[in-house]
């Protein structure tokens, strides 16, 4: 079976799946052959915007190849002979707000089609710090949903009332005491403190993960 658990691998075993080579898929993408090379070997990411350009080349979705998703949906082709876009977009979040890039495709990352639910309010945040570490890394990509009710032990993105900052924590709701629940943010990283609320309106709730897939760039 083709081992299929990291990105590098992924790119390798879709461009051999359609008969390529490096350099066919770098003449296709206009990708530099050591920066494709280094994607193969795991020694580099690509980018959200050079993995939207492999899908018509390897004929996949570029949610697929950055792990998002372990279903290589397959592209059909339009009648004009172009690609069907397999993945609509996603805004990626930026300390509350879009990120303000001038290039617009670097607001959005691809969000796979196939998954039977409404993504509307699906976003994606890339995080700053190491505070959930060794759970996931600075600059893992997640993927919350601001509608999603939080709950105990689920994933969140929220930002202190009295803080600019945007915060990614596992949320512990300690109902010990009948008369007073306590809302405790968690960090995985030991060495950041661990923050706890009286009243769940000292925070505001960007959205809540609802599972823990992620990719790191």
């Amino acid at each position: 079976m083709i081992e299929t658990d990291s990105t590098g691998t992924r790119i390798m075993f879709m461009r051999k799946k359609n008969g390529l080579n490096q350099a066919e898929v770098c003449k296709a993408g206009g990708f530099h052959k050591a920066s494709y090379s280094n994607w193969e070997n795991n020694r580099r990411t690509p980018s959200l915007i050079d993995a939207k350009k492999l899908e018509p080349i390897l004929n996949t979705s570029a949610s697929y190849l950055l792990k998002l998703t372990d279903t290589p949906e397959i592209l059909g082709m339009n009648k004009d002979g172009t690609f069907v876009t397999p993945c609509p977009s996603i805004p990626i979040l930026s300390d509350g707000l879009l990120n303000e890039s001038t290039e617009q495709e670097q607001r959005y990352m691809p969000f796979p089609s196939f998954i039977n639910k409404d993504i509307s309010n699906y976003f994606a945040y890339i995080l700053k710090d190491d505070s959930m570490s060794p759970d996931f890394s600075v600059k893992d990509i997640i993927v919350l949903n601001d509608k999603t009710p939080i709950e105990h032990n689920k994933f969140i993105l929220a930002k202190l009332n009295n803080s600019n900052s945007l915060i990614f924590r596992k949320i512990y709701i300690d109902n010990s005491d009948a008369k007073n629940t306590l809302y405790k943010l968690i960090p995985s990283n030991k060495e950041w403190p661990l923050i706890t609320i009286e009243n769940i309106k000292l925070i505001s709730i960007h959205g809540v993960m609802d599972n823990k897939r992620k990719i790191h760039i």
